[in-house]
Formats: structure tokens, sequence, C-alpha cells
């Protein structure tokens, strides 16, 4: 009976179980789920990570070449940010051609690593001998249950943080690579999205795919952490993005910028953690 109920009137089934003050999963509007990730568990790419939010599940693999600076600008390099959403993430998903979500999610991460200066594009120059790095950030949805925007910017951020780039001599007039010499890529701030669905009057931290389908509007927050005396400070906002309706009080959007900075904390506090530089 149960499962008719939800099958027949999703939203009606939704609303049932927020009006008690939880939600299908179990969970209450302000919960998320349990986060896990694993850093460098690929060895072909100069950095990588593994990031499970619940039931959702997205890898990111960063790998480093040698170019040549843009034309229009000498003194940095380029970064490129892919974030693919094949059909085995999801039945919703059909083959063919990048999903606009997918080119969606690419140009937000990207922007977001450039724009906010989470990556300084100018530290990829190599030298003084016209050579740049070109990092390619490639993010992949392996399982698509809901919140993919937070668990890819998180998967970003790991592998970012656990890149490295090997060690180039230009003093001989050709570059030599050492992949043996490594030094790490340089992060000022690490991006950090959280995400709301607004579903009737609740506001919901974290959506699985069936509350995002049911909900009318999305809000997304990034928190760019850095770390101030070993710790991770998570006051400045990299940016705030709203879809859809209900139009939300200013008030109300202030309330869900300083809910995400506390979220942001605990991600880059579990971030720390996996890499092995939390300090107590």
């Amino acid at each position: 009976m149960e499962l008719d109920f939800k099958a027949l009137q999703p939203a009606e089934y939704l609303a049932t179980f927020l009006e008690h003050g939880l939600r299908p999963d179990g969970r209450k509007a302000d919960e998320a789920r349990p986060v896990t990730v694993n850093t460098g568990s690929v060895s072909t790419a100069d950095g990588s990570a593994l990031v499970r939010m619940g039931g959702t599940l997205v890898t990111c693999g960063v790998k480093a070449e040698l170019s040549n600076p843009p034309v229009e600008s000498g003194d940095c390099g380029y970064l490129v940010c892919n974030v693919d959403l094949p059909p085995l993430c999801s039945p919703r998903v059909t083959p063919g051609p990048p999903t606009p979500r997918g080119q969606s999610l690419s140009q937000h991460l990207q922007d977001t690593l450039i724009s906010c200066r989470c990556v300084d594009v100018k530290d990829l120059i190599v030298g003084q001998d016209n050579l740049c790095w070109v990092l390619y950030l490639d993010v992949v949805c392996l399982c698509d249950n809901g919140n993919v925007r937070d668990a890819v910017f998180f998967a970003a951020t790991a592998a970012l943080r656990n890149t490295s780039l090997p060690t180039v001599d230009v003093s001989s007039g050709s570059p030599e690579v050492s992949y043996q010499q490594r030094h790490p890529l340089s992060l000022p701030h690490l991006p950090l999205a959280i995400s709301y669905s607004l579903f009737e009057s609740h506001i919901l931290l974290d959506p699985f795919h069936e509350e995002e389908e049911l909900s009318s509007g999305h809000v997304s927050v990034v928190v760019l952490s850095h770390l101030k005396m070993g710790q991770p400070d998570c006051k400045l906002i990299g940016g705030l993005t709203k879809s859809g309706p209900p139009s939300l009080p200013s008030q109300k959007l202030i309330e869900l910028v300083h809910r995400a900075q506390k979220r942001a904390r605990l991600l880059a506090d579990l971030l720390l953690t996996a890499s092995g530089d939390k300090k107590t």
C-alpha cells in the first residue's frame, strides 16, 4: 500500500512525511546524508578523489599537461573542467551527446575555480620559457541519487588538493620533466557547494533525487574554505544560485548561507582528515 501511494501520488507521499518532521529516508529537513571521501585512488592521475554522498557516487581525476600559454594572456595556464553524467549513473539519463545538466555543472565548476581564484592560473606558468601547465579535471558521476552538484564540487576540490605537479627543469633549453620530484598544487581556497531543494514551505538540505524532482525551486551556496592556523575557515561566499519558485525573503537566504557555512566546515574537516592534514 505504501509503495502504491508513493508511485501514484509522490508529492503527497513526501508532504505526509514532512508534516511529521521527517523525510522518507528518515532524515530531518536540515540533515545531510553521510559523506565519505578517498583521495589518491587513481594511480594514473596527478590527483584524484572518490566521493560518496548517501547513494550518490562521484569520482574526479586531474591530469596535468605542458602547453603554451594562451595568446591573449601569456602569463597564465589553463584549467579545463568536464563533468560527465553517463547513462550508467541513472535510468533518467539516455545515451547520446553530453547532457545540458552536465554542461551546466562543468561551466559552474570552472567559473567558480577561476573567478574565485581557487586555482590561481598564474601559478601554472613554468619558468620563463613560454610554458604552462594545463589542468584537466574529469568528473564522472557513477551513481546519481540526488544532489550531484555538491558531490561534483567536493570530488573536484578533494582531487585538486590531492594534485601534485612534476618538477620541470628548463635550464638546458628544452624542458626536462621529473615525475619523481613533485610539488603540491597551490589552492588558496577550497570551493564547497551546499544545496537545498524547496518543496512547498519546506527547505530540504542535500536532497535525494525524488525530492529534487518534486521540488519547485533549488538554492546552491558555494562556500570558500581556507586554512587558518591549521583549521578550516568558511566565512567567504563564492556564489549563490537560485532557480525556480518560490521567492525567498532576504532574511531566509541569509539563514541558508549561515547554515551552508556550518555544513562546509564539516566537509572541510572531513577533507583534511582524509588527507591526513587535520590538526587538533
